[in-house]
């Protein structure tokens, strides 16, 4: 009996022994992975993170243990990994960094021979950013703002004059044309000239850009902070695309803002956040003291954390454009001006069609004109016309006072008819229709703005009741 239970029993604890021997090696291969080869971050794809999961495997322990710095580890699916290093955002993290964390030349398994050669040309890539962006700052005797040495602004160096490289360039020539003009307007307010460079970075040099949130113009300025530093925002003029008085509002929101701030970084980031959000957040946050004191862990936008680094990046490009391989080709110049005094409501088809001058000229030249003409007001509007046209200008504008029209605005109401607007005010019917470019028999929705040309005794009430 004893002989038939150990005819049985030894085949199976040799079997066993067997399965033992089998698991160990995996559980030794999982920690080494975890000990010398981090995981990806979460940046990586879901195919990549779920390799790891099954082939690699080995939880750190049952209980996770305490970290000094919690952003340390990853989770995947629900097991924690151990990183060498702190996890980035993605607009903090290069691609190259995301290669280097994601794909390992000693790693075993299924990475193919095309993954390890972009490891390389990667890598390369970016020694050579760095590279070029230490030789740019080595160079800083035509720089006025101090660029410290950061992985921040050479993502964006990187970004800049490789991925984004076309676009860029792009706005980099448009705003060519414009930065001579500001870079005196800052000069003469005593600013940093490379501050400037701030507008590329808000607006790319575009007169006409808009926001999703209402900035608009070189400065991208909101309406409310506009009119608070001396530009005119109304349905005739928008000064935030005038380059001359935006950019002079600028130099003043910004040494309001190094008035408050005392550094010109957290000054550039509240011009972006608003400076009611970084004097909350530096309030919640003492121990900020300059903007690199700032990360996400703080009440702040993405969109700010990357605004100065873009801006420096931008600056650094700029400033070398030898170094990083690009052009010093700017779009044709801004167009020289002479400046008239115009009388209210003078239509730009008017002139042109008077002086020769095109429409699409004036338009360039006035970008602030809404509804391409002079507001209607009492005071005369500073007009610009092409270098050479003042004089010309000037001697139509002579002639057509002697028999002027003047012009009312009026705001329609539930019933009005253009026959009876023009009753009322001693106009004419066709004159108010041809003026607003309707037709003559229109049917007037309520609280539609119009112009009545009429006699100076109106005009001299202003606006139409």
């Amino acid at each position: 009996m004893r002989l038939r239970f150990l005819i049985y029993f030894i085949p199976f604890g040799f079997f066993l022994m067997g399965f033992t021997n089998i698991q160990t090696p995996q559980n030794d291969v999982g920690k080494y992975y975890i000990s010398e080869h981090p995981p990806p971050t979460q940046s990586v794809t879901t195919a990549a993170s779920e390799f790891i999961t099954t082939q690699y495997k080995n939880p750190v322990s049952e209980t996770p243990q305490k970290q000094e710095n919690p952003t340390q580890g990853i989770s995947v699916g629900k097991e924690l990994f151990i990183l060498q290093e702190p996890i980035a955002s993605l607009e903090e993290k290069t691609f190259t960094e995301e290669i280097k964390q994601s794909i390992d030349n000693n790693q075993p398994g299924e990475l193919d021979k095309a993954s390890s050669e972009e490891t390389i040309e990667a890598k390369e890539s970016e020694a050579t950013i760095k590279s070029l962006t230490e030789e740019a700052l080595y160079q800083k005797e035509h720089f006025e703002l101090t660029i410290p040495e950061s992985p921040k602004i050479e993502y964006w160096v990187s970004m800049y004059s490789e991925k984004m490289r076309e676009p860029f360039e792009i706005s980099l020539s448009r705003f060519d044309r414009v930065s001579p003009v500001m870079e005196k307007i800052f000069e003469d307010a005593g600013l940093p000239k490379d501050l400037v460079y701030l507008s590329l970075i808000e607006s790319g040099g575009k007169c006409n850009a808009r926001s999703h949130a209402g900035a608009v113009g070189y400065w991208q300025f909101m309406p409310g902070t506009a009119k608070v530093y001396g530009l005119r925002v109304d349905k005739w003029v928008d000064e935030r695309k005038n380059l001359e008085k935006s950019t002079l509002a600028a130099t003043n929101y910004l040494k309001n803002l190094y008035s408050e701030f005392n550094d010109w970084y957290l000054a550039c980031a509240a011009y972006n956040s608003g400076e009611g959000k970084l004097r909350r957040l530096m309030k919640s946050n003492p121990e900020v003291n300059s903007f690199w004191d700032i990360n996400n862990s703080m009440s702040i936008k993405n969109e700010t954390l990357n605004f100065v680094p873009k801006l420096l990046a931008a600056l650094t490009i700029g400033k070398n454009r030898e170094t990083y391989g690009l052009e010093n080709e700017t779009e044709s110049a801004l167009p020289m001006y002479d400046e008239v005094a115009a009388p209210p409501f003078l239509l730009f088809t008017e002139l042109s069609d008077a002086t020769g001058i095109s429409v699409s000229e004036l338009s360039e030249l006035n970008p602030e004109l809404i509804k391409k003409c002079t507001p209607p007001s009492p005071k005369e509007f500073i007009l610009k016309v092409p270098e050479g046209m003042g004089e010309t200008v000037s001697s139509y504008l002579a002639k057509r006072k002697k028999q002027q029209a003047s012009y009312i605005t009026y705001t329609t109401k539930k019933g009005d008819t253009l026959f009876g607007i023009a009753r009322r005010y001693n106009s004419s019917a066709s004159k108010i229709a041809k003026t607003n470019k309707m037709n003559l028999n229109a049917i007037l929705p309520v609280g539609k703005t119009i112009l009545i040309p009429t006699t100076n005794t109106y005009a001299s009430a202003g606006e139409g009741t």
